[in-house]
């Protein structure tokens, strides 16, 4: 680990004490945040863990253990456990991020509300239903009342809890939870935002689990390219998307137009490993969702169609720079509501749970 990091920084480890140079410590610092937010954008989330670390270590020591950016790197690094399905590392980050931004910004804060919403998403994960209604709910109000009824956040927080319902199997309250989230990503953030796509996504899902299939194509279509043009084709997120039309498909018994899906979307885990397995947590057999859509491995894809015989086998502060790319990040992903986004939380399986 401390080899890693030294070449990765380009110094040694007895140069260290150097980092108490204002000047290195921001060069070294803004380093670090872009190689962690491309390794992001890239889907490659275990690669990220060790450099977000790193980030962490930079801000507990100048910024202190209780400071708002020590916060954000918590809640980044957690989301990176957590989109790994590594959940017993990432629920006591979350925790403390919360108990931090709690502490420092207040109860009613909206990165308190981005905590929130991150560690329910973390307990629905694992089936905690009860923990996680609570927490989303809380969020929501929050939301509500700090950034009003129709900010993205908020479009987040409702779609968090739309995903909860639906999978405790309470599709009445999922529906209208779901649109309203549609409504204010397409009003505030455009109709080919990935936010977007990922609320089509949800509600897509929805619509599959409700059997109104021909719903549901539509949308899940919809969403597949909003993803290839915002994201590129080779996204994780568009393999998600990929797998959630071709699930469809099958369900629907059209095979044809299954496969060519299937493929491609394992075709893009070849390039990103564990894009289509990532997350898989304990939620229901079957459900996709950005932050944890694909409940079957990328190998057990294939398996899954040869049963149809479909497929054969085969400082005290930071410099204005920095703060600039620290302003507005509570996490990568709370800026998409498609990227469980960032770290900390970004929309949900059928869907994408937006952490934040």
């Amino acid at each position: 680990m401390l080899l890693a990091l030294c070449l990765l920084l380009g110094e040694c480890p007895e140069a260290s004490a150097k980092n108490d140079d204002p000047d290195l410590l921001d060069q070294q610092f803004l380093k670090l945040y872009q190689q962690s937010l491309e390794l992001y954008r890239q889907g490659k989330y275990e690669e990220a863990i060790p450099i977000e670390k790193e980030i962490l270590s930079i801000k507990e020591r100048v910024l202190g253990p209780e400071h708002p950016a020590t916060a954000t790197s918590l809640n980044n690094l957690a989301f990176f456990y957590f989109q790994k399905g590594d959940y017993a590392e990432a629920e006591p980050l979350y925790q403390q991020a919360l108990h931090i931004r709690t502490k420092v910004l207040g109860p009613e804060h909206p990165d308190t509300a981005q905590s929130l919403n991150s560690l329910a998403n973390l307990y629905r994960a694992i089936g905690a239903y009860a923990k996680a209604e609570l927490l989303c709910q809380q969020a929501l109000e929050i939301y509500k009342k700090t950034l009003g009824p129709n900010h993205p956040d908020t479009a987040k927080s409702l779609n968090n809890l739309a995903e909860l319902y639906r999978l405790m199997g309470n599709y009445a309250k999922a529906e209208p939870l779901y649109q309203q989230a549609l409504e204010i990503c397409k009003k505030v953030l455009g109709p080919n935002h990935p936010s977007t796509a990922a609320s089509l996504n949800n509600l897509a899902g929805l619509y599959g689990a409700m059997g109104a299939y021909t719903k549901a194509e539509l949308l899940y279509q919809q969403a597949l390219e909003i993803d290839k043009k915002a994201l590129g084709p080779n996204h994780p997120d568009t393999a998600k998307s990929l797998y959630n039309l071709a699930e469809l498909y099958r369900l629907m018994g059209n095979y044809a137009k299954a496969e060519p899906l299937y493929q491609q979307a394992l075709e893009i885990d070849k390039k990103v490993p564990k894009a289509l397995s990532a997350s898989s947590g304990n939620q229901e057999k079957g459900a996709r969702s950005r932050t944890s859509r694909h409940r079957y491995k990328p190998t057990q894809l294939g398996d899954f169609l040869l049963q149809d015989r479909r497929l054969p086998q085969g400082r005290t502060t930071l410099s204005p720079s920095a703060r600039n790319h620290e302003k507005g990040a509570r996490s990568r992903t709370s800026r998409h509501c498609q990227q469980s986004q960032q770290p900390g939380g970004a929309l949900s399986t059928h869907g994408r749970l937006c952490q934040g």
